[in-house]
């Protein structure tokens, strides 16, 4: 009778919606509050099968107390991060919590740490994402910032360290919560949030061990348009319906997100023209440092695609520290030992060459598309700084510009040099990048030999 109580809880049937209809499988089912004879500890764990792959998950309980955190909530979710771990699967969270019970003094916040600690253990070995349903405050804010990817209920959730009754209303919403970059994608109900969840399970491995290949019917040799806009560029170059686009509405001049590519999944950096011309800021810069890590924690191949003036020059920059956030994406890229593959689709000027997936920094095939424009300095800026004394009116400013974009500035000066492997059309973008990417799918390997070959 009891378990038939327990499994009508909210947090149950949350969870049940999760899975696949009738694999969710129960752990610590009678697990009650410590000192108390008849109320369920706030938070449902168990197992079931997404898809058809095992995962774990752990849903927090309102009904429960208020799916408060204490000494035996904390306890249930290690145990379930701990069959976790053993069994290689990634885990589901679903976070809807009004806090710690505070009765419960030193305890409480030490049950916070050891669920910190768990999620620390696992992060980066097996992928974590959240469902943030109702309220997610105080520290159980910074779990749920430390989870791959989470996925944001409007209508329900909220999330924030300090009250906002204390700091003001514009916090701890949606729209500010996206904004900020602090989750990667906003629903309007548990039941899209769930959905969203389930495209990026598919896309991920179950663990640092494993890749990601999916099935895909959609030809590698399909013709690719290149747009104006961007998200039109990625969806042609990535199969059909594939993309997933992660923390949008923060630094919209960067475009990261997730797709497959003759269904091998793939992370996609990309500049946005549209914003700013495509210049990278230092929300930007820390946007692709953090995806591009993500990617090489789980062996996902890294696609760059470049249309950008360069870096954002503004005092405005300076002050939010874009020389660090400029460090932070190279030390990523450049320490990432998953394939990357670069392609030039507009403008590579400045900054660009280097930190947008550049040979220089590690990339293994870098294209670029015909009539590119691509160097340290715009054209105008070259004209300004080279040969402003030969300018003796506008028009001739005109056309020494265009004389730089069309002789000097070009993608054949720079695979001159090496920095691109080959030039290509835009028709043939996709083709390419696919035939990059199954050359390069056994990269990474590290072979020991026994010995040298002996000759006769």
């Amino acid at each position: 009778m009891d378990q038939n109580v327990a499994k009508r809880s909210p947090g149950y049937s949350k969870l049940a919606c999760v899975f696949d209809e009738g694999t969710f499988v129960e752990l610590g089912a009678y697990v009650k509050r410590k000192g108390s004879d008849s109320e369920y500890e706030g938070v449902i764990c168990g197992y079931g099968a997404i898809d058809g792959r095992l995962v774990f998950a752990f849903s927090q309980d309102t009904e429960r107390l208020e799916g408060a955190v204490d000494e035996y909530h904390a306890k249930k979710i290690e145990n379930l991060y701990s069959a976790a771990m053993k069994n290689c699967a990634p885990v589901v969270g679903i976070f809807e919590s009004n806090g710690a019970t505070i009765k419960n003094g030193f305890s409480a916040n030490s049950a916070y740490g050891r669920i910190i600690k768990c999620v620390s253990n696992a992060s980066g070995v097996i992928p974590q994402l959240a469902i943030i349903n109702g309220a997610c405050v105080g520290s159980m804010a910074a779990v749920a910032c430390m989870f791959d990817a989470s996925f944001f209920v409007k209508a329900s959730g909220r999330m924030y360290i300090a009250s906002p009754a204390s700091i003001g209303e514009k916090y701890g919403n949606a729209d500010f919560l996206a904004e900020n970059g602090l989750v990667s994608s906003v629903s309007d109900s548990f039941e899209d949030a769930v959905a969203s969840l389930k495209k990026i399970v598919a896309m991920l491995p179950d663990n640092c061990g494993d890749v990601a290949v999916n099935e895909n019917e959609d030809l590698p040799e399909r013709e690719t348009v290149i747009s104006e806009n961007i998200h039109d560029t990625i969806n042609s170059v990535a199969d059909k319906d594939s993309f997933v686009e992660l923390c949008a509405s923060y630094a919209k001049n960067m475009i990261t997100g997730l797709a497959t590519m003759s269904g091998i999944t793939v992370g996609i950096v990309a500049n946005n023209p549209s914003k700013a011309d495509g210049r990278i800021s230092a929300n930007g810069a820390n946007k692709a440092a953090a995806f591009v890590s993500f990617c090489d924690s789980f062996g996902i191949p890294v696609i760059t695609l470049v249309d950008s003036c360069g870096a954002e020059l503004t005092a405005e920059a300076e002050e939010r520290r874009i020389a660090a956030a400029l460090a932070k994406y190279a030390l990523a890229y450049s320490s990432a030992t998953v394939s990357k593959i670069c392609l030039v689709i507009g403008k590579a000027y400045g900054a660009a060459t280097v930190f947008m997936g550049s040979k220089a920094l590690g990339t293994d095939v870098v294209f670029a598309l015909q009539d590119t424009v691509i160097g340290a300095l715009s054209p105008e800026a070259s004209v300004a700084f080279f040969e402003n004394d030969k300018i003796k009116k506008d028009s001739d400013r005109e056309l020494l510009e265009a004389k730089w974009r069309k002789e000097i500035l070009t993608p054949e000066n720079a695979a001159a040099d090496g920095g691109i492997d080959d030039i290509i059309d835009a028709s043939e973008a996709r083709a390419r990048i696919c035939s990059a990417l199954n050359m390069l799918i056994g990269s990474g390997r590290s072979l020991k030999r026994k010995h040298t070959n002996a000759v006769l």
